[in-house]
């Protein structure tokens, strides 16, 4: 009697154990059912975010393609960087001339009718610059002479005063600027070259300029 009365508990017991079994296994099923769709649309959202990001890595070549395309050259105008005014001085530095030009004039159409051209003649109407920094100074006769391409000298003819201001005979207070004109008679063939100028009739302080002649 008490072996069947065993039997029955161990048959129950087994019973009892196949019936958790059953469930514990139904279960883990069911949990693995409900992690798959998870796992799944991870799964897919990853994979858009790698597709936008390859769109976005195509969006960023096609920018820098856009920005290294080549820019056609802008034309520039040409500057002038030659100097307006060129001011040469002496030695010490005391005393300039500048700038000097001149303009031709022949016989047929003298500058100075009381001066008379022979033939072969012509006269030379000179603009420059005188200045003295330190001492007042007259501009004489003497003092200025006309240089031409061959190295002739030529002095400044003195009675200009129908010309204003004539620098002949001009006066130089301290520190001040003349701007004159000095008419020289030349040949024909002559052509001028360069203005010096003696100050005070003081060669060694003698101030020189290149003559640029106008057309």
């Amino acid at each position: 009697m008490r072996l069947n009365q065993r039997q029955s508990l161990f048959a129950i017991v087994v019973i009892i154990l196949v019936i958790f079994g059953l469930l514990a296994v139904w279960q883990f099923n069911g949990s693995s059912d409900d992690a798959t769709p998870q796992e799944t649309v991870a799964v897919a959202d990853v994979t858009d975010d790698i597709a936008d990001d390859g769109e976005s890595s195509e969006d960023v070549s096609e920018t820098e393609e856009a920005e290294t395309e080549p820019v056609d050259a802008v034309e520039t105008e040409a500057v002038d960087t030659t100097e307006t005014e060129i001011i040469e001085l002496n030695a010490d530095g005391e005393y300039s001339l500048a700038p000097v030009s001149a303009e031709i004039f022949t016989s047929d159409d003298p500058l100075l009718e009381e001066a008379t051209l022979g033939a072969g003649e012509q006269q030379i109407l000179v603009t420059a610059s005188f200045y003295s920094e330190r001492t007042p100074v007259t501009v004489n006769v003497g003092d200025v002479t006309l240089i031409d391409d061959e190295g002739n000298f030529y002095s400044a003819i003195e009675n200009g005063e129908t010309l204003a201001p004539y620098a002949i005979g001009a006066e130089l207070t301290v520190g001040t600027s003349l701007r004159g004109f000095v008419v020289f008679t030349v040949p024909v063939d002559a052509q001028p070259a360069m203005l010096e100028w003696c100050p005070a009739g003081n060669c060694d302080a003698v101030v020189a300029s290149e003559v640029n002649v106008n057309e």
